[in-house]
């Protein structure tokens, strides 16, 4: 994706913003503007606090995955005091990328899917948390998936996974992937 497209996307992406606004004023829906805007800024404001992780990739992943036609709606969250942890950008921008893949190759088409990604910061700790929903074939593919985790020492938490519903955590430390 280059430059340019990525202006159009976020010019598109604005101007559906302002045309929900506009609609719903015509309609005299003023509570529902109301709403809408402050959703809107809860998510910029939730997208300029990723933007200060230093997570370059993870960031433009995460901001950019509902401008490509995709089965998946993708929301993100960030809370906590952020801080930096260095050299993980590369690890979580490809484990992000093959854990999207793999729940798109394997989506019912007749279900919603939406994924959420929350980045909780705590003192010391960041977890991640992963919530899935939406109707899965099968997750062969998503246990062969987890087992990589392991392999680039991203330790999974709390996992509960079935074919419409999968969420885990994964702990990471300031000093980077490592297992707590």
């Amino acid at each position: 994706m280059d430059k340019l497209d990525i202006i159009r996307l976020i010019r598109h992406d604005w101007l559906n913003r302002l045309q929900v606004i506009q609609g719903n004023i015509i309609l005299g829906k003023y509570d529902t503007v109301n709403e809408y805007i402050k959703e809107v800024i809860h998510k910029e404001r939730n997208s300029s606090i990723l933007a200060t992780t230093e997570m370059p990739k993870v960031t433009f992943l995460l901001l950019s995955h509902n401008w490509k036609s995709s089965p998946i709606i993708l929301d993100f969250e960030v809370t906590g005091d952020v801080f930096v942890i260095k050299s993980i950008d590369d690890i979580l921008e490809t484990t992000l990328t093959k854990l999207i893949k793999t729940l798109e190759n394997h989506a019912v088409s007749t279900s919603n899917h939406f994924l959420n990604v929350e980045f909780g910061y705590n003192n010391e700790s960041l977890t991640i948390y992963i919530d899935y929903n939406g109707e899965q074939e099968n997750l062969d593919e998503f246990n062969e998936w987890l087992k990589c985790l392991d392999k680039v020492g991203l330790c999974k938490q709390n996992l509960n996974a079935d074919n419409k519903q999968i969420s885990f955590e994964i702990k990471l430390t300031k000093r980077g992937a490592t297992c707590l």
